[in-house]
């Protein structure tokens, strides 16, 4: 008699999971073919293309774009500059300066953005550097161009740039 309820309990419970087995697959066989168990579409929500915290904006805005380095600081202001070609940009080079005046450029590297550095010797020594950006292989707004500009001002002068601001 034990031997018959154990027989019962096992084929219970062989019935409720063959019962439960036909009902997932009908219920997979209703679905169209390729939506099986994926939930409702969501509209995608669109993503700036990019952002900018307003501390760091008002901090990026009052960095000036031409500015005199004095002596002790010019040689690390200048391989800072030449850092920021090597590293986030797909090459700058140095195209022909005159006089007391070189500039550093990654102009017609396919690169987004256009850098410009150019560096002058000034009359006690010093130099002047002068920065400006431009789009380069796709239309950029202005006023990214301007915070991509005054990001590598900053790095120039402070050493402090914002890698996240930096559109390749």
């Amino acid at each position: 008699m034990a031997e018959a309820s154990v027989n019962g309990s096992q084929a219970g419970f062989a019935a409720s999971r063959l019962l439960a087995l036909v009902g997932l697959v009908a219920l997979l066989g209703c679905a169209p073919s390729g939506t099986a168990l994926k939930g409702p579409k969501r509209a995608a929500k669109a993503e700036p293309a990019y952002s900018l915290d307003e501390e760091l904006e008002s901090e990026l805005r009052h960095v000036p774009t031409d500015f005199v380095v004095p002596i002790p600081e010019n040689r690390y202001a200048w391989e800072r500059a030449q850092l920021f070609f090597k590293e986030q940009t797909s090459g700058g080079k140095f195209v022909a300066g005159r006089g007391d005046s070189v500039v550093l450029s990654n102009a017609g590297s396919g690169d987004r953005v256009t850098y410009n550095v150019e560096k002058q010797t000034t009359a006690t020594g010093g130099s002047r550097f002068v920065f400006s950006c431009a789009a380069g292989s796709a239309p950029v707004p202005t006023e990214i161009l301007s915070v991509q500009c005054r990001n590598l001002a900053r790095f120039v002068q402070q050493g402090i740039l914002e890698k996240s601001l930096i559109i390749r």
